[in-house]
């Protein structure tokens, strides 16, 4: 009987021991990774907000809404019946500062306003791209595009 609870007792430690050694070596895998974030794959998107440089238009945010309000064309038929309101465009900015995958968040608006965002859109500069770890990454990017009537 002694050996049979002496066997137990060791074998419940052994356990233990093991189950705490697991414990460590997950906490210092933790630690670790949470002190150095993994690079981006190639291809990602990165955050707008996680950039150490985020990327700019040429001359900065001034510049580029300057750039919207001489290009957008307010749609005809929404200032006929004096319709206004804004689009929220997403858009990404790539490795080489081109606007790929403009969307155009359609909810309460006109199509008129979408199509109009994403055609001057697609009419601008290059962007400087945004930067990290020392490397051009693809940037998720968001606006307001406002539309009233003069």
């Amino acid at each position: 009987m002694n050996k049979l609870f002496l066997s137990a007792a060791m074998a419940s430690l052994l356990l233990s021991s093991c189950i705490n050694e697991n414990k460590k070596e997950s906490a210092d895998t933790t630690n670790v990774s949470t002190l150095t974030p993994p690079a981006p794959a190639e291809d990602a998107v990165v955050d707008y907000n996680s950039m150490e440089t985020p990327p700019q238009y040429p001359g900065g945010y001034a510049a580029f809404y300057k750039f919207l309000k001489d290009n957008i064309k307010y749609p005809e038929t929404a200032k006929e019946n004096k319709i206004e309101g804004s689009v929220l465009a997403s858009f990404t900015i790539e490795k080489d500062g081109t606007l790929s995958n403009i969307k155009i968040d359609k909810k309460e608006m006109t199509t008129e306003f979408a199509d109009e965002a994403t055609r001057v859109l697609k009419l601008a500069e290059q962007w400087e791209p945004g930067m990290k770890n020392g490397k051009p990454v693809r940037v998720a990017y968001s606006i307001p595009i406002k539309f009233f009537v003069d």
